[in-house]
């Protein structure tokens, strides 16, 4: 979950980013099976069949495997699919801890499930490999299965788990990542706001704005990394505070890029939930691409949130029970 950096992180601003515990899991077992197999919790009751064939993964249900982007999630291990001489290998692969069930519709909550579910496959395929798996390539192989786009800060968070400060200058050099700890007298809390975002989507729109209007962008940048800058300047003096503080100027940055982009980065709901966090004596920033998917609410201390998650609570939003978690990628046996 972003704390702050959205958008600016892909331009090289610095990002702050924490690890919640929601967990993908893959578990991979070898079968005497003619064909692989796969279920997933995206697709209950049904499972997948496939095979390799000319660098190709080939489905049982070609409109199925699509729906659930496995060919870009898979495809970058063909090698494990495609050894003749290697037993056929049934994979189960659950995300539900990153939806929200809907009236019988999974929801995106839009806590990163793409990346954690990157980084778990990674851990359990090179595993098989008896391979480490390393952080450049893993996040190439998600960037991939996503068209090119995104900075890798999700990747990052998932396999290094706690809170991070993440820097990339360009595409070509490995990210800088250093770990954090928060203040302790630093408090927040998620809340869904009901809409799930498409991400991917929105980067497609910014790119499009930014190509239009290159000199407003490096603007917006500019006053971005004087935000970001401020955070960790906090972190490190452990100034609740004054982090407090630099997360509502951040989210009045995203307000702005709003305006002049035209993105709906902050949806009526959005709105709301940072006025009752105003009132409440916190402050209130979408995480992520926006548009819908998850808000953050930080304070200094535990009264104030319990006044915003009351407020929430009585106007039906959904308040997700989120809590650091400290490990990243876990490979067992």
């Amino acid at each position: 979950m972003l704390l702050l950096g959205e958008y600016a992180v892909l331009e090289g601003c610095p990002a702050i980013s924490l690890a919640v515990n929601r967990r993908a899991v893959v578990k991979v077992s070898q079968t005497g099976a003619a064909k692989h197999t796969l279920k997933s919790t995206l697709n209950p009751g049904q499972t997948l069949e496939f095979s390799v064939r000319n660098d190709e993964l080939l489905w049982s249900d070609q409109a199925s495997a699509a729906k659930m982007g496995l060919d870009g999630l898979l495809g970058s291990w063909l090698d494990v699919f495609g050894d003749i001489n290697a037993p056929a290998l049934h994979i189960d692969l659950d995300t539900s801890a990153f939806y929200h069930d809907g009236e019988g519709q999974a929801l995106k909550l839009g806590l990163g499930s793409s990346a954690a579910l990157s980084v778990a496959c990674t851990g359990a395929f090179s595993k098989l490999k008896g391979e480490t798996p390393g952080l450049p390539g893993l996040i190439a192989r998600h960037r991939a299965s996503q068209g090119g786009s995104g900075s890798g800060i999700d990747v990052t968070t998932a396999i290094n788990g706690g809170v991070i400060r993440f820097q990339r200058m360009n595409m070509t050099e490995d990210p800088s990542v250093q770990k954090l700890a928060l203040p302790a007298d630093f408090y927040y809390a998620a809340v869904w706001t009901g809409e799930s975002a498409p991400t991917g989507s929105m980067l497609g729109e910014l790119k499009r704005w930014t190509s239009r209007y290159p000199d407003r962008w490096q603007m917006c940048l500019l006053a971005a990394r004087v935000i970001c800058d401020a955070a960790c300047r906090a972190i490190l003096n452990s100034d609740s505070t004054a982090l407090v503080r630099t997360i509502k100027g951040y989210g009045e940055w995203l307000k702005a890029l709003d305006k002049a982009s035209g993105l709906r980065i902050y949806t009526p709901a959005h709105s709301f939930l940072d006025t009752m966090a105003t009132e409440s004596g916190c402050s209130y920033k979408s995480s992520g691409a926006g548009g819908g998917d998850i808000g953050i609410v930080v304070a200094t201390s535990t009264e104030k949130l319990t006044d915003f998650q009351n407020s929430a609570r009585a106007e039906d939003y959904h308040l997700l029970s989120l809590e650091t978690d400290q490990d990243g990628l876990q490979v067992d046996r």
